[in-house]
């Protein structure tokens, strides 16, 4: 393909010498990734001086066309699978290092996971969900990536939890776990398995991202953990008067704004138990 330099200094191609699909899609590429690399006023450049037919072919055309194109110049079935393939294969190694990219991003900047729940059974602390996912949220933000969960319970007493984080060039990885359905406590058979996907969450989401809690100051007054959630023994008092009063748990936690009841914060316990003794009264 013979490529002309316009007196603007701007790239400028030969219709004439494009024998087929592979040139369109080179003008096509040349675009994104300068795109890609923020020269605006050099891809605008490119885009004013291409002829108007290239114009059009480039940008305009749908993966069907470009199909359509490549097979009317001559390219054959087997060719044209064998390009989707290598471009395919192309795409995904290009969003898996804009992933890994993204990952090394995330940690530049150390973000503090404090353990600001306590475990008074077993005499140990351990992060809340909240204290755990929303300190990385905005981070992950920055970097592109995003997460969710995934459930599966073939095992009525066994639960299996994925976390999957993605990046906006679209590879993915995760992270498994298998838990024992969480009986402790006075928790009813739906309270226990919200617990247990708790608990994978906080597991699963800390492995895959890379992260560690530290220790609370217990003399700054929770402040270090920027909040202060119930106890144990609060969480087993308001699951009680939940199971007690049949209320409904999910419209409970939407009217308190929590995501589970070991997730109430301390200053709202009061108000949670002043709530489900007036039920009782009634």
């Amino acid at each position: 393909m013979n490529h002309v330099k316009p007196a603007n200094g701007a790239l400028a191609l030969d219709v004439k010498k494009i024998k087929n699909i592979s040139a369109w899609a080179n003008g096509v590429d040349l675009i994104k990734n300068l795109r890609r690399n923020k020269m605006t006023e050099t891809v605008e450049k490119y885009e004013t001086n291409l002829p108007e037919v290239v114009q059009a072919k480039s940008i305009q055309l749908s993966p069907i066309e470009m199909a359509q194109s490549f097979l009317s110049s001559g390219g054959d079935l087997a060719n044209l699978e064998k390009m989707l393939a290598l471009q395919e294969k192309f795409d995904a190694i290009q969003a898996k290092k804009a992933f890994v990219k993204a990952m090394a991003k995330f940690k530049t900047e150390p973000i503090r996971i404090v353990k600001d729940k306590e475990n008074k059974q077993y005499g140990s602390k351990y992060s809340s969900i909240g204290a755990t996912v929303n300190a990385c949220l905005p981070r992950m933000g920055e970097c592109g990536l995003s997460h969710k969960w995934e459930f599966t319970q073939k095992d009525p007493k066994i639960m299996t939890g994925t976390c999957v984080v993605t990046h906006e060039e679209g590879h993915s990885d995760s992270v498994s776990m298998d838990s024992p359905i969480d009986v402790s406590g006075n928790k009813n058979p739906i309270q226990a398995i919200k617990s247990t996907r708790t608990y994978i969450k906080i597991e699963t989401f800390s492995s895959l991202m890379g992260i560690a809690s530290a220790e609370v100051d217990l003399d700054d007054d929770g402040t270090a953990a920027g909040v202060q959630y119930i106890t144990e023994k609060q969480v087993s008092i308001i699951y009680d008067m939940i199971n007690s009063t049949e209320t409904d748990e999910t419209a409970f936690l939407k009217w308190i704004g929590a995501e589970s009841v070991d997730a109430i914060q301390m200053p709202d316990f009061n108000k949670c138990l002043a709530a489900l003794k007036a039920k009782v009264e009634k």
